[in-house]
């Protein structure tokens, strides 16, 4: 997936599967990304299970990726149809 403003740009990845993510998924994005050579990238990957260790430190060590896995979705919309019933934010 992919989204355009400007010189930026947003990828994003799906790997809907049941073993989780490793670090491969973020390196073939970037790389993918790097391709257009926009300014500026925004990485997004979302997984249905929980994402390997090397791919979270790139996430909260390093800010080069934000990631999305279904339990953590499922536990926001959870969180947010709590507080304001009908309404939800990504």
């Amino acid at each position: 997936m992919m989204a355009v403003r400007k010189d930026e740009a947003l990828f994003a990845e799906c790997k809907w599967q049941n073993a989780e993510a490793n670090v491969d998924v973020y390196y073939e994005l970037k790389r993918k990304s790097e391709m257009f050579g926009f300014a500026k990238n925004h990485l997004y990957i979302f997984t249905k299970r929980a994402a390997a260790a090397k791919l979270l430190q790139l996430q909260y060590e390093h800010q080069l990726v934000t990631l999305f896995a279904l339990p953590e979705m499922i536990e926001e919309f959870k969180k947010q149809e709590s507080e304001q019933p009908g309404v939800y934010e990504v």
